[in-house]
Order: structure tokens, then sequence, then C-alpha cells
């Protein structure tokens, strides 16, 4: 992309939306005060040490209160990282609505030896021009003191960085509330009220156990001078963060649609793409993912959500929120399609039958119309938190807790039933099966809703995949040659829609170009819209398992 391009992007966004860190000695040797300044009100104001802003609104100001909260937020969530984390992408609201997506990408860092994290974030308070760094020593939270890297004085000599650049402060609406006390005219700076690099912290204080960090808030910038200028300064014990949610103000349905561009943009490091889609920290996230193609980081998506999915109420109204890591090696984002064992398997299976037979029973004893997508919806969300309410979380193998795409298909004597699944991955295993079980049973629209009769005679097969990367070729015919037959499974986008096979599509279309041509009418298009120039195609594996008798 252009750097032009992509810094009309950043003047769209310039506004917008213990343990750990807690030493006492200054970044550069000299010691920092540990005792808050105090101001008007009798609120801590900024010196050395910036203060918290939000502590309170967006987290608990009582620093046990606050660690218990983040720790029961991390364990509800799984490693699943593959070797050395570089970067990652978190959400930056109030705990109650993204802390766990949030929690999803720090639970990544448990363990590691990070020494200096560099977090960015795109500006919500103030105007101005470059990347800023502040001239504190340090930052507060209700869990410490968290000092700031000696890295971070050198950036900040390292145009676009810029020390305090001088900025027009829009005071937040909710100022009078905040922990912290208003400076003096002309003292305030880009970091004085913004939340989105604060909130960071206290997971950060829980994970680490040594490390300092290098704030940069956004102003009007390019994010490719800032990869640029940036990449010279890191090591193998340093993490580059983006902050960022993503849209904002839309209904639930319209949020998760938009959103989903959006990450998949991400994960296919789609710089172009991901330059038009909606995301208050869209110009960090665009220097992580260009970071990314240049030292070769495989993008892991790990957890996606809405305010909704926290308080229901405001589902005509939310916010989204993703979280991803960036790791080195190219097995890092392969899922992991070859690592469910046998006892596993099992009990996925069942789950998967006890959402279908769930669902079945449900859209029979509601006469289901066949043409209420809602009401087959809601059937959906019942029979899935039905069957959720008996699974005891605390007994499950962490491979079952990782978010993954997968897919759940029903066959009756070996006629397709229906097949519905996950290509992004969105919900933990377990519960992803148990919601594509039911919605095989009574939302494929090519089937009337299975009924409850039936259930003995179904059969369940389930699919894990890996996440889809882009498959390049020269011409169709070189595509043709490069397709594996019954090991790859196939995403086709062309012209504004979407359709996929699974590997085991194969078995019935065995030759590559009836395949693709199959493929583009599955998507509505025409046979040949796979030959076109705008049509994309990525590839996946698969681990698949179905039922046994026995």
């Amino acid at each position: 992309m252009k750097r032009t391009a992509l810094l009309l992007a950043a003047a769209l966004w310039i506004v917008g939306c213990g343990r750990g860190g807690q030493r006492e000695g200054g970044a550069a040797g000299e010691a920092v005060s540990t005792a808050p300044v105090l101001g008007a009100g009798g609120k801590p104001v900024d010196g050395a040490v910036r203060e918290a802003a939000v502590a309170g609104l967006f987290y608990p100001a009582d620093g046990d209160q606050l660690g218990s909260l983040v720790d029961g937020l991390l364990v509800r969530q799984a490693a699943v990282a593959r070797g050395p984390v570089r970067g990652l992408i978190c959400p930056h609201a109030g705990y109650r609505y993204s802390g766990l997506t949030a929690a999803a990408a720090y639970k990544q860092l448990v363990g590691r030896d990070v020494e200096t994290v560099v977090i960015l974030s795109a500006s919500h308070t103030a105007t101005f021009l470059g990347a800023a760094i502040p001239t504190v020593r340090a930052f507060r939270t209700p869990l410490g003191l968290v000092e700031l890297s000696p890295k971070a004085a050198a950036m900040a000599k390292v145009a676009p960085f810029a020390a305090d650049p001088k900025c027009k402060v829009d005071l937040p609406g909710d100022w009078e509330q905040r922990s912290k006390a208003r400076p003096p005219a002309g003292q305030e700076t880009p970091h004085t009220w913004d939340h989105t690099i604060e909130v960071q912290l206290p997971f950060l204080q829980r994970v680490l156990k040594d490390f300092r960090i290098v704030p940069v808030m956004y102003g009007l910038v390019d994010p490719g001078e800032v990869a640029d200028a940036l990449a010279p300064f890191l090591d193998a014990r340093t993490v580059v963060i983006a902050s960022s949610d993503l849209s904002h103000e839309k209904t639930d349905a319209v949020a998760r649609n938009l959103d989903a561009w959006c990450i998949k943009s991400v994960r296919e490091l789609d710089v172009a793409t991901m330059a038009r889609q909606e995301a208050c920290g869209k110009l960090p996230i665009l220097t992580l993912m260009l970071l990314a193609r240049r030292f070769g980081w495989q993008p892991v998506p790990l957890s996606y959500s809405t305010t909704a999915d926290a308080q229901p109420e405001t589902k005509n109204r939310v916010v989204g929120y993703m979280s991803f890591a960036f790791v080195e090696g190219a097995a890092a984002a392969g899922g992991q399609a070859e690592g469910i064992g046998a006892a596993d398997q099992k009990l996925l299976l069942k789950l998967a039958r006890q959402g279908a037979a769930e669902a079945a029973a449900a859209a029979e004893a509601a006469n289901l119309d066949p043409r209420s997508l809602e009401d087959r919806l809601k059937i959906v969300a019942a029979a899935t938190e039905k069957v959720l309410a008996g699974v005891d979380r605390a007994k499950l193998s962490q491979p079952l807790l990782v978010p993954e795409g997968t897919f759940v298909t029903l066959t009756v004597g070996g006629q397709l039933r229906g097949c519905i699944g996950y290509v992004d991955r969105v919900k933990p295993l377990y519960e992803a099966v148990i919601d594509r079980g039911a919605m095989s049973a009574v939302c494929d629209t090519r089937f009337r809703p299975v009924r409850p009769a039936e259930m003995d005679k179904v059969a369940v097969d389930i699919s894990v995949l890996t996440t889809p990367k882009p498959i390049y070729y020269n011409a169709p015919s070189d595509l043709l040659k490069r397709l594996r037959p019954n090991v790859d499974g196939v995403v086709l986008r062309a012209g504004g829609r979407t359709a996929l096979f699974l590997p085991l599509v194969w078995k019935d279309l065995p030759d590559p170009e009836q395949f693709m041509q199959r493929l583009s009418m599955k998507a509505g298009l025409s046979g040949d819209a796979w030959r076109q120039s705008d049509a994309r195609v990525l590839i996946f594996q698969v681990q698949e398992f179905e039922e046994t008798k026995e």
C-alpha cells in the first residue's frame, strides 16, 4: 500500500473513541516517588508518574479487587500460541465488556521472557502530529508502578516519534469522574486522559514478572513510517501490542458482519483491506501487520466478542472486540488440526449430537416455520445454552478450550442432512461444536429441520480447521495443479461472495476443475467465477473425526 493512502487513513482516525512492573527505580536509574502528587479535590495529578485516569471506571480502583478480576479472566482462557509471541492485538474497553477477549491475548504471554512491551494506540482525546511518547518515568495503576523502558527516550528522538508533542486536547465528557485531577492549563499531553494504553497495564502486571513499557500514542501519522522507525528497536525480548476496539454503535448483527472483514484482513495480513475497516486503533493494527509481514510473524486469531455478549440488552448498540497473537514461526497459526486426542474427539461428537438433538426436539415442539431464520436461531441459542449447562468447563482438556474453526456435518444413510460451521475461531471448540451441531440440525436451509425421530439414524462428523491461507498461483491452470485433492479444503472469495468446501467434498468431486466450478456455483456465481481476476482462493486442512458404532 502506498504511504499516502495510509496517511489519509490516519487523518480519518486522529480523534475517536503487586506483581510485574512494580519496580521503584526510574527508567534512567533515578528514583521515582511512589507517593502521588495531589491536585484539585485531593485527586492525584501527573508528575514524574502518569497517574491512572480510568481506575474505578474501566476497571476496579482497588488493587486487590483488580488483581482478582484479571486473574479470574486469565484462568478462563488457554495458552495456544506455538513459538515466540512477537505481538498482540487487544481491545481497550471496560473490563466488564472486553476483559475476557483481552485475557485471551495476554494468556499467551504467561511464562514468557519479555523485557520490553511497546504499546501502540490511537488517541481518543488529542489532536497532534506524529506518534507521542510521554516524558514521564512510569505509569501507575492500582497494582503499582510500571516503568518506561530506556528505549522510550531513544525512540522519541527518531521521527515520526516525538516526546510529548504539542497537542489540542478534547477534555473527556466524564473527566470529573476520572481518577485524577486536571493538570494546570497547558500541561495536558496526548497521554493525559487517554485510557487505551492504561487498560492494558494491569494484564501485563499479572502475566509478566519484570518488564518495562514504551507507550506510543498515534496522532496524524503514517503507520508505515512508524513501522520503519520501530523495527530497529525490536528484539527477541520485545512484544508489540496494538490497542484497538472494532466497529462502534452498530446493532450486534451488523457489527459482527463488519468485524468479520476486519478479522479476515488481519488473519491474511491484507494491509490494503484493513485500511478500509472500522477500528479505532486501525493505525496501530496496520503498523503491527506491516511489522509481521517484514519479520514473518504469523497472525493467530484468539477471540471475538461484542458488548452484547456481556450485556445482551445492548444488542442494538454494540462495540466489537477482537484479540490476536503474532507468533514467530511457520507453524504458529496452523491450528491444532492434528492435536485432538481420541477421548476429546469422543466428547466433542457427543456434545455436537446433544446440540443437534436439543434443537431438533425444540423445532418440532415449536412447529417451526421453515421460513423464519430468526426463530431457528432462537432455538439454536436455547439448545446450546441447555447443553452448555451440563458441561463442567473445569474438567475439559486445554485443546477443547481453544477457539477453533470447525464444521459439524450430519448425514443419514450416507446422505447429507445438514452442515454448518465456523471458518474463524470465534468460540472455544467444545462450545462451537454444540452450537454448530444445533445449527446443522435446524438452520441448513437446503433441508427441512431434522426430526427427533431421525436422530437415531443421524451420523455426526466434525472437522476442525487450520487457519485458511492464501494460495498463490500464476493462472487458473496453475491453481488446479496446486490444489491437493482429499487434503485441502478451499475457500473462494469472488464478486463479494464467499463459499467453502471441506476436504471431504473431494470424494464426490475428485476433478479439481469441477471442484472449483461447483464451489463457484455454491457462492451463487457462475461456474467460471474462480477464474476471474478478482477471485481469491485460500486453502486449509482439517482433522476430521466421526462417530463409530460401538
